[in-house]
């Protein structure tokens, strides 16, 4: 929160000089790059303390996404990483103020309310799927382990070495995002390991009625969204760590992942953004093996720029969008994002 405040502070300042814009312009003369944004949920999810799920993977209400992509499409030239390999191969060219608005994991709200924003202002965008999980009654491992956290009773809950005290609704969210960060950097046996004794030990039912608060998309609804225009790619099948899986789990999460959509969807999938995404989660092992898999284009989440004159073309840099992002700040991502790499959280 230290770090969303100051950048807040900062974008504030910064609109009420109304420099943004001379500035963002200057700028595009001078430097060819490829922003993209990262979001993960669009959802009002009403009261914080109220919701099951893991809040920090709204990045944004239905009424300010469609603000921030009215802002978006008034300023910047949206393409697809399709768009960017045809550049690449030297198809075609690229707008001079081009970028990528991207999705991770496939939540059913980017098809319930990101989507019908989307279509109205002819924004195309990329939606990151996680295969394993599509049409599946039960959600992704990291929301379905904040919802066991957050319906735990009062008491003690160990995982490993750690003793985690679970009381109010803060020592939860602590909880979920220590656990889940300890479970990012074990091997991936051990995470699901983890995972099995904890669903022996927490309650990891989900009730009927929180069921739709976090739900992946269908078959249907990612079709729907391909022949729309929606740029359907991979983000593995179960979402690991990559770089916590050994060889043989690895090749089977790239190619698996690549072959189910390449056959749902009757069309190339070249694109791949790595589950979590930090330092810690892919390596130079990881992107050899993405290569070899066929993906000519990988995502980090990593906050940062992509120059085109120094394209790295597996570990793209993307500008993270939050709960906490105002449109201002957003803006001051976009026009002056070297003032902003690093602020991220």
């Amino acid at each position: 929160m230290h770090h969303q405040g100051r950048r807040q502070r900062v974008a504030g300042v910064l609109g009420s000089l109304n420099v943004l814009e001379p500035l963002g312009s200057l700028r595009a003369l001078m430097q060819s790059e490829l922003p993209i944004l990262a979001y993960h949920r669009v959802l009002d999810m009403g009261p914080e303390a109220d919701f099951p799920f893991d809040p920090e993977l709204v990045s944004a209400t239905p009424a300010d996404f469609r603000e921030q992509m009215n802002y978006v499409a008034a300023h910047f030239d949206v393409v697809t990483f399709r768009d960017v390999l045809r550049y690449i191969d030297g198809e075609s060219t690229l707008p001079s103020r081009p970028i990528v608005v991207t999705f991770d994991d496939g939540y059913l709200d980017n098809y319930t309310h990101a989507f019908p924003v989307l279509r109205e202002l002819n924004v195309p965008a990329t939606i990151f799927v996680s295969t394993g999980y599509v049409g599946a009654e039960d959600t992704f491992w990291y929301d379905h382990l904040a919802y066991a956290i957050y319906r735990a009773p009062a008491g003690t809950f160990v995982l490993g070495t750690t003793r985690f005290e679970l009381s109010d609704v803060a020592s939860r969210r602590r909880a979920t995002a220590d656990a889940i960060r300890f479970l990012r950097g074990v091997p991936d046996a051990v995470r699901r390991a983890h995972l099995v004794r904890l669903g022996e030990r927490l309650d990891y039912a989900i009730r009927d009625e929180d069921r739709d608060l976090s739900r992946p998309m269908g078959w249907p609804q990612i079709i729907e969204l391909h022949e729309a225009g929606i740029e359907i790619a991979s983000h593995t099948v179960s979402h690991p760590a990559l770089s916590q899986c050994d060889d043989e789990v690895l090749a089977f999460e790239l190619w698996e992942s690549r072959r189910e959509l390449e056959g749902r969807l009757g069309v190339p999938v070249e694109v791949i953004a790595y589950p979590f995404g930090g330092p810690g989660e892919y390596d130079h092992r990881v992107m050899r093996a993405a290569a070899r898999s066929g993906y000519r284009l990988a995502a980090s989440y990593i906050n940062g720029r992509n120059p085109f004159a120094s394209l790295a073309a597996h570990e793209l840099r993307r500008l993270h969008v939050e709960r906490y992002t105002d449109l201002a700040t957003l803006a001051s991502m976009l026009q002056l994002p070297q003032l902003f790499v690093g602020a991220q959280r």
